[in-house]
């Protein structure tokens, strides 16, 4: 198999970079064109006239620590991981069983922590990974430890997040067991029952849909086979068709991305301001109004204006 084949794509930009790739003029009209060709019917399918898929696009979700990153890896058949958290949603491209798999690594959130006490700025970088692969993703990958007892309290965090983009998520996901090799000689169907009825109900939210990784032994190709093939059985049940984002996710991000940008342009006019009274540089309006202080409780108002409209 050559799932060897990897190149990194977005994923070798700076997190910076990325953003600007999303958020700028051009990166938003590209997604814009690439959904409206999607729903028109217009843009190239990820599958042949047979419904073989040769293109897929992936995204991982979970809590920090349950080893999305690692799961990615073990897909990609890379090794490539620098031990740091992942604090914006990254790209990785790679080829596996000759067929690309574009894989959406997204930050994590504190295991056992319901959405509503997760920073705001992790919440919109796990609702950002859905759209650095429009039109959309194919299937979400939940990953979880095998290791980790999962109760109710883990239960409500998963749901909370996962529902922040969108309901119909769960008809595109796969439940994922990392590290797979702590259940030794048990089978998962034993560890699923043991584990009671929070575990249970995750995986019928996910439609039975689950599959466990060794990620010691990621040189076994089969497991990543056989993911595949359970992923491609999801995108048959769901009419071959990707996951939509709602475009009114993308808005208010875009939205809030322009407040910041705002905000900064604001800090600097006032340093710069700042700066030339201390070198008798102001310009000749500021010296005329004495604005120095008009201009920083404008400052003020603006950036209240500014959080308030977000």
């Amino acid at each position: 198999m050559s799932h060897k084949e990897t190149s990194k794509g977005l994923g070798s930009m700076s997190p910076s970079k990325s953003e600007n790739l999303i958020f700028s003029p051009l990166g938003f009209i590209f997604i814009v064109k690439q959904t409206f060709m999607y729903l028109m019917g217009i843009q190239t399918m990820n599958y042949t006239p047979n419904h073989c898929l040769f293109g897929l696009t992936i995204v991982l979700l979970g809590s920090r620590g349950v080893g999305k990153t690692c799961v990615g890896n073990t897909i990609l058949g890379c090794k490539e991981h620098d031990g740091k958290r992942t604090v914006h949603s990254e790209v990785r491209h790679g080829s596996v069983d000759q067929t690309e798999v574009t894989v959406v690594d997204s930050p994590g959130w504190w295991k056992g922590f319901p959405a509503e006490d997760t920073p705001q700025a992790v919440k919109d970088e796990m609702q950002r990974s859905l759209f650095l692969c429009p039109p959309g993703p194919h299937v979400f990958l939940l990953v979880i430890d095998a290791d980790t007892s999962f109760n109710a309290k883990h239960l409500d965090a998963v749901t909370s997040h996962v529902e922040l983009l969108g309901e119909a998520v769960w008809k595109h996901t796969i439940l994922v067991f990392s590290r797979g090799d702590w259940l030794r000689t048990s089978t998962i169907e034993e560890y699923i029952e043991g584990e009671g009825l929070a575990l249970q109900s995750l995986i019928e939210q996910c439609e039975n849909r689950y599959h466990v990784l060794n990620n010691k032994n990621a040189e076994e190709d089969t497991q990543v086979t056989e993911l595949l093939e359970k992923i491609t059985g999801t995108v048959a049940a769901n009419a071959w068709q990707p996951f939509i984002p709602d475009q009114q996710i993308f808005m208010s991000l875009e939205k809030k991305r322009r407040s910041v940008e705002e905000g900064a342009i604001l800090r600097q006019k006032l340093v710069q301001t700042q700066r030339n009274l201390l070198t008798g540089e102001l310009d000749e309006d500021l010296k005329q109004s004495k604005s120095l202080c008009v201009f920083k409780n404008t400052y003020k108002k603006s950036l209240i204006e500014l959080f308030v409209s977000v």
